[in-house]
């Protein structure tokens, strides 16, 4: 019985590996940093490190295939790099496995950035005097969805949408089929790609979620130069010649929200690090909140502040929309001031793979509440009780 190792195997495309491999009746092992990660019965665990080579050449030994699964969009250069450079010499070491590196369609084309450290990954399987294969692979489905719930799908009526934006959602378990696929069909020495079965826009990934969700709202058309939606507006992160994969994003939002609820765990909220007060004269009050956002994280619903807020990015990016104001991305060193009343639309987390962290100053009179919510009007973003808090 052939022997495979999955690195990132306690993650999503790693788990749906590891399941069709033990459907297939081969052995997978995989390489964690966890103890007892929660894997199925018939799966062999190595307790190791990628980023440190900690336990590479026990996870190696005797294996087949390896199924490079393992990515890490904020850690790219120690693991996406170093990582595939230390398990690839480990490898050579150890024998002659095929390795198969999971990527992403459009890496060839980046500059910098993690799609970048993917592309040079790549090089250094392609390099590595190894039986090897590589996949690129569009956009997964649960990407997707992270990435337009970052717009404020649950919250707004009058939804900012980023024009000439298509996506190919693909599904990870299409995926992961075709990655043990390669396992039983052997080596290509060749880097394939692997799209989703629809290229779709922007407003009709929207529109079929809005549907699934039993809202209704309008899309207006905004840019946001400076958000990975323009990046995704280039069409280099597309390949209509390989729409292989079977389910749609349809099917995917049906199942998923089906078996899920209405709150899926793709869904990450804010949280809040820190709360100092601090006083100041003539009456006012200073609330000092550090605030993180996990990958695709939702902040508050539509809110406003009893005073002027400051703001510092620290760490990613954040789309901010003020309601009287265009959507604007602001990233790692951006300041950023809300004036006194404004009603904040927008707090979210646009990337769906990156964290983010802000420093925010609230300034207000002693005993109101840092954050009043605001409800909004059926079919507009206009606050029902009539208050005007347009950002001037």
């Amino acid at each position: 019985m052939a022997h495979i190792l999955v690195t990132g195997g306690t993650g999503d495309l790693g788990r749906a590996v590891v399941a069709q491999l033990l459907a297939q009746h081969l052995t997978p092992r995989v390489l964690s940093r966890q103890i007892n990660p929660d894997l199925p019965p018939g799966v062999e665990v190595l307790i190791g490190d990628l980023t440190s080579g900690a336990g590479l050449r026990e996870a190696v030994e005797g294996v087949d295939a390896i199924i490079h699964c393992a990515s890490s969009p904020q850690g790219a250069l120690a693991t996406d790099i170093g990582g595939t450079r230390m398990l690839v010499q480990a490898a050579r070491e150890s024998g002659s496995p095929h390795f198969i590196y999971v990527s992403i369609v459009g890496v060839d084309y980046a500059r910098t950035g993690y799609y970048r450290a993917k592309y040079e990954a790549e090089k250094v399987v392609e390099q590595s005097h190894l039986p090897w294969s590589i996949v690129r692979a569009t956009q997964f489905h649960s990407f997707v969805l992270r990435l337009i719930q970052s717009l404020g799908t649950d919250t707004l009526n009058i939804i900012p949408t980023p024009p000439d934006v298509h996506l190919q959602p693909i599904d990870i378990g299409d995926v992961a089929d075709y990655l043990v696929s390669l396992v039983n069909q052997g080596v290509s020495g060749q880097v394939q790609e692997l799209g989703g079965p629809q290229i779709l826009s922007l407003e009709e990934l929207l529109q079929t979620y809005l549907r699934r969700r039993g809202r209704t709202a309008t899309l207006r058309p905004v840019e946001l130069p400076n958000s990975l939606f323009a990046v995704f507006s280039q069409k280099n992160h597309l390949c209509s010649h390989a729409a292989v994969g079977k389910k749609t994003w349809a099917e995917f939002m049906n199942d998923w929200y089906g078996e899920r609820g209405p709150y899926p765990a793709s869904k990450k909220e804010t949280t809040i690090l820190l709360e100092q007060l601090i006083q100041v004269p003539h009456e006012s009050q200073v609330t000092v909140h550090t605030v993180a956002f996990e990958p695709g994280a939702q902040g508050p619903f539509p809110h406003r502040h009893p005073g002027p807020v400051f703001g510092y990015v620290v760490e990613g990016e954040v789309l901010f929309e003020m309601r009287g104001h265009a959507p604007t991305v602001y990233k790692q060193g951006d300041v950023f001031y809300e004036p006194n009343g404004c009603i904040h639309l927008l707090a979210n987390n646009p990337s769906p793979s990156r964290n983010a962290l802000l420093v925010a100053v609230l300034i207000g009179e002693p005993g109101q509440p840092i954050l009043t919510p605001v409800s909004l009007q059926a079919g507009t973003n206009d606050p029902v009780d009539g208050y005007d808090g347009a950002c001037s």
